[in-house]
């Protein structure tokens, strides 16, 4: 048998799927508790846009994933870019994802679903302007899965 040398971050691709796959669900959803994370309503937007986040998030076996989103919006038409970077080590692998995104959110509080039809990673947009991803049960994580506007 030949044995197949692999890195950590390809051991990490089978939880980084995983975990995305976990995050399914409509982008309409409400909380079951009913109460909304406080200091994000924001007011609608209208229009064509095209607008940037950029921030280091957490990694668990590597010294963060360096991530980029641009989202796109031209009339109906709203397509995403995702650029990840894995930081630290020997290799040091990227990915790309491209897709569609859609809005969704309750009472001022925007939420973006990129590729719906598939993973629907979820992001929540704050006052700030800045991104924060939401774990499998649409909750925010913190300060440190945040991505800044620029």
């Amino acid at each position: 048998m030949i044995r197949v040398p692999t890195s950590r971050p390809h051991r990490l691709l089978p939880l980084l799927l995983a975990a995305l796959l976990a995050a399914c669900g409509p982008a309409d959803r409400q909380d079951d508790s009913g109460d909304a994370p406080a200091g994000t309503a924001v007011p609608a937007d209208t229009g064509d846009f095209d607008r940037q986040w950029f921030g280091v998030l957490p990694c668990a076996d590597c010294d963060g994933i360096q991530t980029r989103l641009r989202l796109l919006r031209e009339g109906d038409e709203r397509h995403f870019e995702l650029e990840e970077r894995y930081l630290g080590g020997e290799l040091v692998p990227s990915f790309s994802q491209q897709g569609t995104w859609q809005e969704g959110g309750e009472a001022g509080h925007r939420l973006y679903v990129l590729d719906p039809d598939g993973a629907g990673l979820r992001l929540l947009l704050l006052e700030d302007g800045s991104l924060e991803l939401l774990d499998a049960e649409g909750a925010p994580q913190g300060p440190a899965y945040r991505l800044g506007r620029i």
